[in-house]
């Protein structure tokens, strides 16, 4: 079946099915949309993805839309204009589309509108239109290019706005947030990630009392471009409805801030691959903490009572060490006392050597679990743990055997190996054709 054929079959079953929600993934040749989507006629959510041509303007007759998504097109010129006649939109995604370069001041018409994403857009100004969507509670342009004094003028008018996420091409300096930032009052949800050029945060963040997630995190350093935030500044512990902290792969940063221990709502805290190399927390924090991030030593997990999501790195390698390609454990033991945790969903470890696995079948609510380390085999008591969905094993060359009961875990329904001395898949494993199996530089192949 061409991928033509494809889009027309999944367009005529949304007509036989009077659809809501139609999502087409286009490919890499030149082609139409087909106009019979205008025959689904309560069509409420259309999402286009990897269509490398023109959006055409008939786009904008399907005025019962409340979402549409456009993500990688060639162009949006000839439907950009009359978006206004989707009087009904909620959601408006233009991201990575070929040559948008502004908004038409006709947009403000969308009074209704809520979430905006122009992702990876070209504006040689950024559009005053903005300040006009009165209802828009969320905004996002990766890789932004406007001066942002002028960003945040328009942002700053924005009555409702909640959630920004932003990145910005800096210059040779790097990037400071204007004084307008600070404008943002209705702001809960800050996501700055991957903003590699960002110097900071303002001092008077602390005033932004809304704020219940910043996310600073740096995936990019895992290619070697280090971030430039050193410190966070003093006053965002004055942030009393802080849930969330995210400062992943920012390693210039060093420590938390004096007086973090004011930080009482924190509940998800990541500082994996970071330069904080030890946590230093009140035990009402340990014991709030519901989603934890970490390399370094462990805190005293009988304190962490709250926990649901772990993930832990011996050290700040971690996960990036590879060996010919792939990840791997190393001799090094590591002893984890995790037995307390038994509100665990999600467990997550990298580096090192399990002497013992014997913790495991106390996690009686464990859903997602990913070793990358080395250990021999599972512990005796395992296949109890009957809400397991997902388990991910990389660099465990002493792991030889799979237990037969594997493949007879309820729940599961992805097992993955790479990098293991795993050297046959049981029968129970090798029948289940629902189980989603992904071996990787492993003796055994697959399918076999």
């Amino acid at each position: 079946m061409t991928p033509e054929d494809d889009i027309a079959q999944k367009i005529n079953e949304a007509i036989r099915g009077n659809a809501k929600s139609l999502s087409l993934y286009g490919h890499y040749e030149k082609g139409r949309l087909p106009k019979t989507i205008l025959d689904i006629p309560n069509l409420r959510h259309l999402c286009l993805t990897y269509f490398y041509t023109d959006m055409p303007a008939w786009l904008a007759s399907l005025t019962s839309l409340v979402s549409l998504e456009i993500e990688e097109a060639d162009s949006v010129r000839e439907v950009l204009p009359l978006l206004w006649n989707l009087r009904s939109l909620r959601t408006l995604k233009l991201a990575y589309v070929n040559d948008l370069e502004e908004l038409p001041p006709s947009l403000a018409k969308l009074a209704h509108l809520e979430e905006l994403n122009v992702d990876g857009a070209d504006f040689k100004n950024f559009p005053p239109v903005i300040a006009s969507l009165s209802s828009l509670q969320s905004f996002s342009q990766k890789y932004c290019d406007c001066e942002l004094p002028e960003v945040f003028d328009v942002l700053s008018a924005l009555p409702r706005l909640r959630k920004l996420r932003l990145t910005h091409y800096a210059d040779d300096d790097g990037d400071f947030l204007p004084e307008s930032f600070c404008r943002l009052q209705a702001i809960e949800e800050l996501d700055f990630s991957d903003w590699k050029y960002l110097q900071g945060l303002p001092e008077n963040i602390g005033d932004m009392h809304n704020l219940r997630v910043i996310d600073l995190s740096n995936v990019d350093h895992q290619l070697g471009y280090d971030a430039l935030i050193k410190e966070l500044p003093l006053s965002l512990c004055k942030l009393g409805n802080l849930e969330e902290l995210d400062v992943y792969g920012l390693q210039n940063l060093k420590k938390l801030p004096l007086n973090f221990s004011k930080l009482s709502r924190l509940k998800r805290l990541n500082t994996m691959d970071s330069g904080i190399d030890e946590l230093e927390l009140t035990p009402e924090q340990w014991g709030n903490l519901e989603a934890l991030s970490m390399h370094g030593p462990l805190p005293d997990l009988r304190l962490c009572l709250n926990l649901k999501e772990f993930a832990w790195c011996k050290n700040t390698v971690g996960i990036n060490h590879l060996k010919g390609g792939v990840p791997y454990g190393t001799d090094e033991p590591i002893v984890l006392p995790l037995s307390p945790l038994r509100k665990l969903e999600l467990l997550s470890i990298t580096g090192g050597a399990l002497g013992e696995t014997d913790f495991l079948i106390s996690l009686a609510n464990l859903r997602y679990l990913s070793l990358s380390c080395d250990f021999e085999n599972f512990p005796a008591g395992f296949e109890k743990l009957n809400k397991l969905e997902e388990i991910r094993i990389w660099g465990a060359k002493s792991l030889l055997v799979l237990p037969e009961y594997l493949g007879r875990m309820p729940s599961l329904k992805r097992l993955s190996l790479t990098g293991c001395g795993v050297q046959y898949l049981p029968k129970s494993v090798r029948e289940r054709e629902d189980l989603h199996i992904d071996i990787q530089y492993c003796p055994v192949k697959w399918p076999e």
